[in-house]
């Protein structure tokens, strides 16, 4: 039996974000902000903290054997100004903060203007208090507080714990494949006849080989009551990501 697995491009998230192409966030902000954002379309885009915890979210429910490899829970946060240091050392080396030679720490403290009026010792021994945020950053996982973990845990639990969700989310039937997060790359062809190279990450596809069906799923998380999500769905231009997702997937079947 064939999987959508042999289509789909084998990168990490990362490749994935960097891989060029057309995506569904580069398309729907275009038609939400017009040709004011060509100039910054495909620069990155900061992720806010309800961003993050839908990120965090996901994780739990799509890949939840990996999260300990994702994600590191830590309450000690850094004020802002040492906060600023320690991300731009993270940037510029892995190395274990007590490895790190001093000339590369004074380096990321004169970029950040970081208490010029101390000594570098002290300037070390107020960064030093917050070395585990930067090992955390340095080995590539995301920090959360344990109160966005306790939350994202208990909403995943009630999640996959809902009826209907249960039933799509879980299904044991003979002939069901359930794949979550595959990477997928097409040439799609505009009406003006140009060939742009598309790209998408469904957060879950399950895949009916009895039935012939695929059903894309991308879950959703908002502030916003369940029953005011049409707002959201025409805000966000969430019809662009369900026909982008659509035709994708047609293009890689044929």
């Amino acid at each position: 039996m064939k999987s959508l697995k042999d289509y789909s491009l084998k990168l990490t998230e990362e490749q994935y974000h960097a891989y060029p192409a057309w995506s569904y966030s580069t398309i729907s902000r275009y038609a939400k902000e017009g040709f004011s954002s060509i100039a910054t379309i495909h620069e990155s885009v900061t992720p806010t903290p309800s961003m993050e915890f839908g990120s965090l979210f996901d994780c739990l429910i799509t890949d939840a054997d990996h999260v300990s490899d994702r994600y590191v829970v830590l309450d000690t946060v850094p004020p802002p100004a040492e906060k600023n240091v320690l991300d731009t050392l993270s940037k510029m080396t892995n190395k274990p903060f007590d490895l790190i030679p001093d000339a590369t720490i004074q380096e990321a403290i004169a970029q950040c203007s970081y208490q010029g009026r101390l000594k570098y010792e002290t300037q070390l021994v107020k960064l030093s208090a917050y070395k585990d945020y930067y090992n955390t950053l340095s080995e590539g996982k995301k920090i959360v507080s344990s109160t966005d973990m306790n939350d994202a845990v208990a909403m995943a639990g009630a999640f996959l714990e809902n009826p209907y969700i249960k039933s799509l989310w879980t299904s044991t039937s003979s002939g069901i494949e359930h794949l979550y997060q595959l990477k997928f790359a097409a040439k799609a062809k505009l009406t003006d006849g140009r060939v742009v190279s598309v790209k998408c990450m469904p957060d879950k596809l399950v895949v009916d080989h009895n039935e012939k069906t695929i059903q894309p799923i991308d879950v959703k998380t908002s502030a916003m009551p369940a029953y005011d999500f049409v707002e959201n769905f025409v805000k966000f231009r969430y019809d662009i990501q369900a026909s982008l997702y659509t035709n994708i997937l047609r293009i890689v079947l044929n």
